[in-house]
């Protein structure tokens, strides 16, 4: 940030397209909105969830975790928890089933939002999907306990 940036409003900042320096300031101000609508733009969609995490606007957050997990799918977990916090359950099992996709142990994740979602079918398709993932982890000798993959 340059010299006369430093006494520049993040207003002033965001209006001038410095937007990095503007989220800056704003997240110091604890101005947790603008901080997030900059790190949007910028692209930066973790930290625009975490800023939206501070207003515990949990729909913002699971909706900048999803954009986050075109780059990382770990993001899913993470959108798949906001989700969870804003009640939308549905919406947390498609993002645990996302991450299913590459760490299959969440697949029981995915059952028991679905199932406060209210879709037992789907619960139980997910339910399935983690006994044959259990169900092969016993199969090939990776260390799985026999509960798990009783429980599944």
């Amino acid at each position: 940030m340059g010299f006369i940036d430093a006494f520049k409003s993040p207003e002033a900042l965001e209006k001038e397209g410095k937007l990095k320096e503007a989220a800056h300031k704003y997240w110091r101000k604890k101005k947790y909105e603008g901080a997030a609508r900059c790190y949007e733009n910028l692209g930066w969609y973790d930290s625009a969830a975490w800023a939206w995490e501070e207003l515990q606007a949990w729909d913002k957050v699971a909706e900048n975790k999803e954009k986050a997990a075109s780059e990382d799918s770990m993001y899913w977990k993470d959108a798949a928890e906001a989700w969870e916090k804003a009640e939308r359950f549905d919406n947390a099992a498609r993002a645990y089933e996302q991450y299913a996709g590459e760490e299959p142990w969440y697949w029981e994740n995915a059952a028991n939002a679905w199932k406060k979602a209210g879709d037992e079918e789907k619960s139980k398709e997910s339910w399935l999907q983690s006994a044959k993932y259990y169900a092969k982890e016993a199969v090939d000798d990776e260390g799985i306990w026999w509960e798990d993959a009783a429980k599944g």
